[in-house]
């Protein structure tokens, strides 16, 4: 199976068993890339690439882009554009809004990629929660 563009993908195809399957799919798409000597950084800026695609898919899919208050930030080597195959994504999540304390759920959660990207054999995910002043620090 040859995998397609997140962007591409109707609102119907954002199901986790689809997204499985087109996450595999890119992946043995880059493995046989990487098999073939295609260039490493091109590859590694390629999964970035793509995942930048599907989170902006998923986001819009779920209308947190209406919320004007939140923002979606790439951290870590995934945020430097150097996301490698067995990498884990790191995302942050800023919101202006102030969640008292007894409701601070991740914000994580609230996205419906949580499940999707927390597929551990293709892409682990680990969440965690920290305040804006904390942010500066990951």
């Amino acid at each position: 199976m040859t995998f397609q563009s997140p962007t591409t993908l109707n609102d119907d195809q954002l199901t986790i068993q689809e997204l499985k399957t087109q996450l595999e799919a890119f992946s043995n798409h880059q493995k046989h890339e990487f098999l073939n000597h295609h260039p490493i950084t091109d590859l590694v800026l390629g999964r970035s690439d793509y995942i930048d695609q599907l989170l902006r898919r998923l986001w819009s899919a779920s209308e947190l882009s209406n919320q004007t208050y939140l923002s979606l930030v790439a951290v870590g080597g995934y945020g430097r554009g150097e996301l490698h195959p067995l990498s884990d994504i790191d995302i942050l999540v800023v919101s202006r809004k102030k969640y008292p304390p007894h409701s601070r759920a991740p914000l994580v959660s609230l996205l419906p990629c949580y499940g999707i990207l927390d597929w551990k054999s293709v892409m682990p995910l680990e969440p965690s929660m920290n305040v804006l002043r904390s942010a500066n620090q990951i």
